[in-house]
């Protein structure tokens, strides 16, 4: 059949559905379109029509081909989409999984340094208790009295405090004295580092002191060699 130029409006009104389907259609189906004098037209021809018009007979032929490739753009473009959405699902499960595993992973890490941890602290509660014991045994025998072994307690935890405190103290002080000396050494650097650069210096003078001594005691024989020859000359002439 022969194919009829429609403007976009006119052929949606002639096939029965909105522009945007007829959009649609253009795109999925391939319809022939043009641009004329800044307008957009559209190829339909009667078989597209009689099938979408309500108007037209029963008897109309359709354009099964048509209506079959529709389908088949619009089931591929299902599938697709379809595809792109399983394949996202499948990596978010799949970031999903291992962040658990990740997090299981840090978990158990986490529950072998805290029973490690534990086992540390519990020696150490241990040794202290038997310190402790010891110290108090110590105390009790070296004093007699029962009554005062918390006072002396107190005492060497005091006196504990205040090693800890002097301690603390030490390690200030070597620490004030460490970057005190590493002030003196980058100092130390630097000067070490001026001098090497005036010994470069000296030994780049003494060298060019040297080639111009060699030049001009090249000179100087050179001259002496000329005062010589003039003295020779001299003698000669005088005889």
């Amino acid at each position: 059949m022969a194919k009829e130029w429609m403007s976009l409006a006119h052929a949606s009104s002639v096939l029965g559905i909105s522009v945007k389907a007829l959009h649609v259609r253009i795109e999925e189906l391939g319809y022939e379109t043009r641009v004329k004098n800044g307008k957009r037209y559209v190829a339909i021809d009667m078989a597209q029509k009689a099938l979408t018009n309500p108007n037209a007979g029963l008897s109309a032929p359709a354009p099964t081909q048509a209506l079959a490739k529709l389908a088949e753009t619009r089931a591929s473009r299902a599938i697709k989409k379809l595809t792109h959405e399983h394949a996202r699902q499948t990596k978010l499960a799949e970031d999903a999984v291992a962040g658990w595993q990740r997090a299981a992973i840090d978990a158990e890490a986490a529950g072998r340094q805290r029973e490690r941890d534990l086992r540390r602290a519990r020696v150490r509660t241990t040794i202290a208790a038997s310190v402790a014991s010891v110290a108090l045994v110590a105390m009790v025998l070296g004093v007699l009295w029962a009554s005062h072994s918390l006072t002396t307690t107190d005492a060497a935890m005091q006196v504990k405090d205040n090693q800890l405190s002097a301690t603390k103290a030490q390690t200030q002080t070597l620490e004030q004295s460490l970057g005190d000396s590493r002030e003196s050494l980058e100092l130390t650097r630097y000067r070490l580092n001026s001098i090497e650069d005036e010994l470069k210096d000296a030994q780049q003078q003494s060298f060019k002191a040297s080639l111009e001594a060699a030049a001009a005691k090249r000179e100087a024989e050179v001259l002496r060699e000329q005062l010589d020859k003039q003295r020779a000359s001299f003698l000669r002439g005088r005889e």
